[in-house]
């Protein structure tokens, strides 16, 4: 199985959320109170998804079409981690700090604010 988080601001279209292969788990609303990036709006719509193991890296790539520019979302297994940008996708065993900062350093390049760059 795996799970992921996806910003529902962070989507071109919802869409992407009724797909056949991602289970919505959870919804949480979570209030930024301090802004990390202008393009950022105040409250953010947090979409737990989960699906079955196979599927991960198709929902990755499906995931990374769907999502802005700005913006990461995460799925993860018992081993390995995707980061998923605007069409990058960056896939590192959990706990391999030099993988991981591969793609925070992507994120930089993109223009996500430091401080959400915390992955690992």
């Amino acid at each position: 199985m795996y799970t992921g988080l996806i910003l529902k601001e962070s989507l071109k279209s919802d869409d992407i959320l009724k797909d056949k292969e991602i289970k919505v788990s959870k919804i949480e609303s979570w209030e930024l109170g301090d802004k990390a990036a202008d393009f950022q709006p105040d409250t953010w719509t947090a979409v737990f998804i989960e699906g079955a193991e196979k599927d991960i890296e198709q929902v990755a790539r499906k995931i990374s079409k769907a999502i802005l520019p700005k913006w990461y979302a995460n799925l993860s297994n018992e081993t390995t981690e995707f980061v998923i940008f605007h069409n990058k996708i960056f896939k590192h065993q959990k706990g391999n700090k030099e993988e991981a900062e591969e793609a925070r350093e992507y994120g930089r390049s993109v223009g996500i604010p430091e401080r959400q760059l915390d992955w690992l």
